[in-house]
């Protein structure tokens, strides 16, 4: 095994006894004391770090599961929408837009927001949404029974 490699194992599993540490309550002044960290600043970055990686590992399996159910699915349709099934062609074409966005091929979506007074105009392009919003209550009515404006 390389240096870097044994390296890199070693921080890993530091990264992970921060983690563990934090886990039971110590402070990341105790951590860095007890992992030999430079300040506690260095101990929060490897608990933060241990907690992304704890995260990221089941959603990059999850990601890895749904692209496979996927692609189950359109290879259940795609001889019927080669043949030019209509249904099955809509259908191919939602799996494969679910699976574009799954995996953030799609571009991006594009947002204008225009404020009109005391509504907010937002129009998405994209998604082919737009819609209005009020921001601001009706003004109360005024000593007559008006509003003050």
């Amino acid at each position: 095994m390389g240096a870097n490699r044994e390296q890199q194992l070693q921080a890993s599993e530091r990264r992970r006894q921060a983690l563990q540490l934090r886990l039971a309550g110590a402070s990341y002044d105790e951590i860095a004391s007890r992992l030999g960290y430079s300040d506690r600043g260095s101990a929060w970055r490897s608990v933060m770090a241990a907690l992304k990686a704890t995260l990221q590992e089941p959603a990059d399996e999850l990601r890895t599961l749904e692209l496979e159910r996927l692609d189950r699915l359109l290879l259940g349709v795609w001889g019927q929408a080669a043949k030019g099934n209509q249904g099955a062609v809509d259908r191919a074409l939602k799996i494969m837009e679910r699976r574009a966005r799954l995996l953030g091929l799609d571009a991006p979506t594009k947002v204008q927001q225009e404020n009109v007074g005391d509504t907010v105009i937002r129009m998405t392009w994209g998604d082919e949404t737009a819609s209005d919003r009020r921001t601001t209550p009706e003004p109360a009515p005024g000593p007559d029974g008006g509003s003050d404006q």
